[in-house]
């Protein structure tokens, strides 16, 4: 995969992670184009009605997630607040899967300012209001996050994509994941990430 274009590394009491975050011609070196991350871009690269704009939000099926086969990769953020602790998850593959454990609680209808995690909560914000307002440019977030939240290791990488309200302004992200390790829950199997 080429470089990462910013590597940020953080540490909120047991909590830490580091986001590597790319270019989006990172994704086009995958190997298959058969993952959620992948699928989840050509749906939404199909939905644009024009190459200048994000879709709308009123284009979006959430039906046509399970038709991919990718519902319990996709998270779907709004984003129509101006404070980013105000945006909230509106689905969440844990809520399909039925795994609260990583954040604790359910995470559907949470404020991000709400969201136990200090870190995740903060984190969170930023990463969605950076994509907001990469997607006034027609861009697209991907990233590459290792992190331990509420003792739990993830390694993934993310595709954040914007859509657009009716007054053509991002309104809500989705958020395609795709798992590059299981989560653990075992200390042992977690990676030695260095937070200065």
């Amino acid at each position: 995969m080429l470089g990462a274009i910013e590597s940020l590394k953080e540490r909120v009491d047991d909590d830490y992670q580091q986001r590597d975050r790319y270019f989006l011609d990172a994704l086009f070196e995958l190997k298959y184009w058969d993952n959620p991350i992948s699928i989840m871009f050509h749906y939404w690269l199909g939905l644009r009605s024009s190459k200048f704009r994000p879709p709308r939000f009123t284009d979006f099926q959430y039906e046509k997630l399970w038709d991919l086969k990718i519902p319990h990769h996709v998270a779907l953020i709004d984003c129509a607040a101006e404070d980013p602790g105000n945006f909230f998850v509106r689905r969440h593959p844990y809520a399909i899967t039925d795994k609260p454990w990583l954040f604790g609680k359910p995470i559907v209808g949470r404020r991000a300012d709400a969201v136990p995690s200090r870190l995740h909560s903060h984190s969170l914000q930023a990463d969605y209001q950076m994509a907001k307002a990469c997607a006034t440019r027609n861009l697209a977030c991907y990233s590459r996050i290792t992190q331990v939240v509420n003792g739990t290791f993830r390694d993934y990488t993310r595709l954040l994509l914007p859509f657009t309200g009716p007054f053509g302004d991002v309104t809500m992200l989705a958020a395609a994941t795709r798992m590059h390790q299981p989560a653990s829950r075992n200390p042992a199997l977690f990676p030695k990430i260095s937070v200065s």
